[in-house]
């Protein structure tokens, strides 16, 4: 059980409160936000290639001393989509399954260089952001990619 503190939060909230979390959209084009808590504040916000994820995760894990990084992982399930063929359903199963295998993968090679890293499912309410939504939450970060702000989402509001 938790103890509670003077200010009427619990001793997890408070800490909680004091972190920087990097949070990881993996895919083909790869978000990467890192949000600081303390400060209610997005540092960093950025898209980059599926082959360069990994070491500019560690990067950024490491220039903004983050404490826990917070990798999606959808569900191993594709939802029907209505209209879609067959081929295009294929397709989609295809890319989340390389997405799922894509986040376990970053999240092993992120934990072996000694940083906590937890997997976790898509947020309904804070994916797929509009442009004019993500300012409205951050102010203007320049131009940033869906995966961009799907990540920074999750670095802020997991």
């Amino acid at each position: 059980m938790e103890r509670g503190h003077r200010n009427g939060r619990t001793e997890r909230e408070e800490v909680h409160e004091e972190v920087k979390r990097l949070g990881i959209d993996p895919g083909a084009s790869t978000g990467l936000g890192v949000w600081d808590c303390a400060q209610k504040k997005l540092l960093d916000v950025r898209t980059v290639a599926k082959a360069k994820a990994f070491d500019k995760a560690l990067r950024l894990a490491r220039d903004h001393a983050v404490d826990i990084i917070l990798i999606e992982q959808n569900k191993d399930k594709v939802y029907d989509r209505p209209g879609q063929s067959p081929r295009t359903m294929l397709r989609i199963a295809k890319n989340v399954g390389q997405n799922i295998a894509f986040a376990s993968e970053l999240a092993r090679r992120l934990a072996a260089e000694g940083f906590e890293v937890e997997l976790v499912p898509p947020k309904r309410d804070f994916t797929k952001w509009t442009r004019e939504m993500f300012e409205a939450a951050f102010g203007n970060m320049g131009r940033v990619s869906e995966h961009g702000r799907d990540a920074a989402c999750l670095a802020a509001f997991h």
